[in-house]
């Protein structure tokens, strides 16, 4: 048996014109010049004394992060800039005084999450650490909220 895909047309277009129009031109993550566009992937979790924010930001170093919290208002984010260039000297004279290079590459990337904390967070004693692409940030949970104990009803 043959399973053909039905896709209902609400269009007066025949299908072959309607799929040219739907596609998209660029894939979704891209820009006109290659650079992604994309957010790093984020995992929150909580337990009992914090939250934990993973960022995957793989090909950043350290000091390229930024950190801010303003107004319990967590915002990361990040610049990469890299550059490259093998020049040659071959074809340069004493009286061409200008730069000449056989190829020159450049890339940079950079992303800004922000995230709204809740009221449970303390502030004060956020830490953050960045080992093998993966950024972890340490959200503790205020020292009277930990202490709260759930009554059980009998």
């Amino acid at each position: 048996m043959t399973l053909i895909k039905y896709r209902p047309s609400n269009s007066f277009l025949p299908s072959a014109f309607s799929e040219f129009f739907e596609q998209d031109f660029l894939p979704s993550n891209r820009s006109l010049f290659g650079a992604d566009l994309q957010m790093p992937a984020v995992n929150i979790s909580e337990n009992e004394n914090e939250h934990l924010i993973e960022v995957s930001a793989a090909g950043f170093e350290k000091d390229q992060f930024n950190i801010e919290m303003e107004d319990n208002k967590l915002t990361i984010s990040a610049e990469m800039k890299e550059e490259h260039e093998e020049k040659s000297d071959e074809n340069v004279t004493e009286n061409k005084k200008q730069n000449y290079y056989t190829r020159r590459e450049f890339r940079s990337s950079s992303f800004k999450r922000s995230f709204t904390l809740p009221k449970n967070v303390d502030g004060e004693n956020i830490s953050a650490s960045y080992e093998n692409g993966i950024l972890k940030l340490i959200l503790p949970k205020k020292a009277e909220v930990i202490n709260k104990k759930k009554v059980n009803i009998s």
